[in-house]
């Protein structure tokens, strides 16, 4: 008998409320548990001990993103980040252990698919 495997609680880091409320539905919509969302990456960090996320969905951030907080949650799940990152911006991401990387253009299918592998 086939049985379906539950998805990992995956955790939405997101500035912008309208965007985590977008990522939200549409995760929970392709079978995803939600374990936690934040605002920041600090905000993640401090809900990673009660959230328990098998996997991060992380908003590129810019400029300001922190890599060694970045690193922080990838050594506990594994970091999909979503953004366009090039030179060294995109080498300190692999360095901090980023699961993957998508484009801000990515559609719906094409997150999901990434998430699924």
């Amino acid at each position: 008998m086939f049985m379906q495997q539950e998805l990992p609680g995956i955790m939405i880091v997101e500035q912008e409320y309208r965007l985590r409320i977008r990522f939200r539905s549409l995760l929970k919509r392709a079978g995803w548990q939600l374990a936690g969302e934040a605002k920041d990456l600090a905000e993640s960090l401090a809900h990673l001990r009660e959230d328990k996320p098998g996997f991060i969905l992380l908003h590129w951030q810019g400029e300001e993103t922190d890599f060694v907080l970045v690193k922080k949650l990838a050594e506990t799940a594994p970091v999909m980040l979503l953004g366009s990152l090039t030179g060294e911006m995109a080498f300190r991401a692999a360095r901090a252990g980023i699961y993957g990387c998508l484009p801000d253009s990515a559609g719906d299918e094409e997150l999901l698919a990434a998430l699924a592998v």
